[in-house]
């Protein structure tokens, strides 16, 4: 996943190896929103991995990139924020289809701050 690469210097890399997604998948804790499951766990790493996941029951081929260039745009947004050391698995649901970026942005970084994962005592900006 390369879409990483263009974010500025930041602590997020992707998650990549289909072992890394089944520790998180098994291991990890689980935040529930009607857009995005957000599913994590610590990695012992200084740096946060991010995979996406967006199954064929989620609609086709076109309807699975929509979703996936959504949960992008919205992870770059709040790259900045997330702090080091956890893997992070972000299953679509069929909601995020018809969602804009901004909503989906403002979905992901409430369930990343029930989880725990935004760092604290910095200036946020508006998402």
């Amino acid at each position: 996943m390369r879409w990483l690469a263009r974010l500025p210097s930041t602590t997020v890399e992707s998650l990549r190896q289909r072992e890394d997604f089944e520790r998180v998948r098994i291991s990890g804790r689980a935040v529930r929103t009607p857009l995005v499951i957000l599913t994590y766990c610590s990695n012992q790493q200084q740096k946060t991995r991010i995979g996406l996941i967006t199954s064929r029951s989620f609609g086709k081929a076109n309807v699975r990139n929509r979703g996936r260039r959504i949960l992008r745009a919205a992870i770059q947004q709040l790259a900045t924020l997330l702090q080091p050391g956890w893997d992070i698995v972000l299953i679509a649901r069929a909601p995020l289809a018809t969602s804009t970026s901004a909503v989906a942005c403002l979905v992901l970084k409430n369930a990343c701050q029930k989880a725990g994962l935004l760092r604290t005592g910095i200036d946020e900006k508006p998402v």
